[in-house]
């Protein structure tokens, strides 16, 4: 990342030349640093710009390329190939035009079209002539397509001329010359007599093979082996000794009439994998808890210490139930999740935690809460479930203050309270009625009965 910094800092562009083809021209720049060093082997994005008129001029064509410099520094790209249909569009004819250029982002200057590309209005102007006595005067007049081939190829074309290397053996090197020392002599024919007078001359590969396969091609004349026992050793009997009785029949009448007779190969695989495949036909550990032990439960249950916590957790641990958390003897059941304790079990009592003195119980209770000190209380399926910022309110029943989003108040019954708006309400009715039987202003200290009142005894 360094060395690219420096190269769009730095970057130096030399103009060596266009050239003409059907659809655009042939540009080519040696791309320096900052010290003159050439940039070899770079990637980059180059952006053409062409404009009418000046240097400020309408912006009349643009193309990017994404081009890497060769050995030498050196970019070529076809201005037009990119974006043909747009190229197609310039009228030559209203000159002047100028080009500008961009590489990763950085403008490196604009300069005037002067002759070149203007040979493109030969569509129209087809007997044009290039009459620039500058050009004609110019080394460039005689570069040719082949040339710039040759320079792109580096010097696939070259015909050496040096009268040294002429005179030298190094000349007379070919292709195969250069294949038979990389292939270590694969065509090699030895001509020393001494060496074909030799033994060593009759050595084949077929001797070094058998050299190499420790007499695999023996044949023993050894009388003495010949008339003993060993001569009888086969392939076959080194490969059963090795197998230790792979090929061995139990003759042995008292081992045939024990039960280890019936042992198979099966009986030990079974034996030492532990019954691993034994199943289990006991009607009475089907219909038990024992039958959900899994091995990871008893993994799990062999881990534990004496003294150490009991957990049961999830993979990453952040949800878990956990005995004795802190201390030995400690009596306390805690529940996480995601990382945080919200329950825990503590002589006779169901203690919730960490949800800035809250309760909810039921689907969805309190499910907007931010669990900032809110004192809030909701028991049923959805009760409290929009508020999110009401404190103090205290709700009981299915969706009882469901939307509502105030503070300091108190619903009981089913959807009590539902969409109550305000403060400090007290609503008891089993519906979402906005007139329910118990309407009270806790605020005002005011209750209001919308229905009838029946008083058996006076006070």
């Amino acid at each position: 990342m360094k060395k690219l910094y420096f190269f769009i800092l730095g970057l130096f562009i030399g103009l060596t030349g266009f050239a003409q083809n059907a659809d655009g021209f042939n540009y080519q720049a040696i791309v320096r640093d900052a010290n003159g060093n050439v940039n070899a082997n770079v990637s980059m994005n180059m952006k053409i710009s062409i404009l009418q008129e000046s240097v400020d001029g309408a912006v009349v064509f643009t193309e990017t390329h994404a081009v890497t410099t060769n050995a030498f520094g050196l970019v070529s790209l076809s201005i037009g190939s990119q974006n043909p249909n747009s190229f197609a569009l310039i009228d030559w004819a209203n000159a002047p035009y100028f080009i500008r250029i961009n590489i990763n982002g950085v403008e490196f200057g604009t300069s005037q079209l002067v002759s070149v590309p203007y040979a493109l209005h030969a569509k129209t102007a087809e007997n044009y002539n290039e009459t620039d006595p500058f050009f004609y005067s110019s080394p460039l007049m005689n570069v040719t397509q082949s040339d710039i081939d040759n320079w792109a190829n580096k010097l696939d074309e070259f015909t050496e001329l040096d009268p040294e290397f002429l005179a030298s053996i190094a000349k007379g090197i070919s292709e195969t010359d250069i294949a038979y020392w990389n292939s270590k002599l694969d065509e090699f024919t030895e001509t020393d007599p001494i060496f074909s007078a030799s033994s060593a001359k009759r050595i084949t590969a077929a001797n070094i093979t058998n050299w190499d396969n420790k007499l695999g091609e023996f044949t023993e004349t050894d009388p003495v082996f010949l008339a003993s026992i060993a001569e009888k050793i086969t392939a076959a009997n080194i490969e059963d000794w090795d197998s230790k009785l792979g090929e061995f029949t139990e003759l042995d009448p008292e081992f045939s009439a024990s039960p280890a007779g019936k042992i198979t190969n099966t009986n030990i695989a079974n034996w030492d994998s532990k019954l691993d495949r034994f199943t289990e036909t006991d009607p009475e550990f089907s219909v038990s808890a024992a039958k959900k032990i899994e091995d990871v439960d008893i993994a799990r249950w062999n881990n534990l210490e004496d003294g150490s916590v009991l957990s049961l957790s999830d993979d990453d641990n952040d949800t878990k139930i956990q005995v004795e958390e802190d201390e030995k003897d400690e009596d306390i059941i805690r529940f996480d999740m995601a990382g945080t304790e919200h329950f825990r079990m503590n002589s006779g009592r169901l203690e919730v935690a960490n949800t800035g003195n809250s309760i909810f119980i039921g689907e969805g209770a309190g499910a907007s809460d931010d669990f900032k000190n809110r004192r809030n209380v909701a028991i049923g399926d959805s009760a409290l479930y929009s508020n999110t910022t009401g404190n103090n309110n205290t709700v009981l029943g299915y969706e009882a203050g469901k939307e509502a989003l105030g503070l300091g108040n108190i619903f009981l019954g089913h959807q009590a309270g539902k969409d109550a708006t305000g403060d400090n309400k007290l609503y008891i009715d089993n519906s979402d009625t906005t007139a329910p039987l118990i309407y009270g202003d806790l605020a005002a200290d005011s209750l209001h009965i919308n229905g009838h009142l029946k008083v058996l005894e006076t006070i």
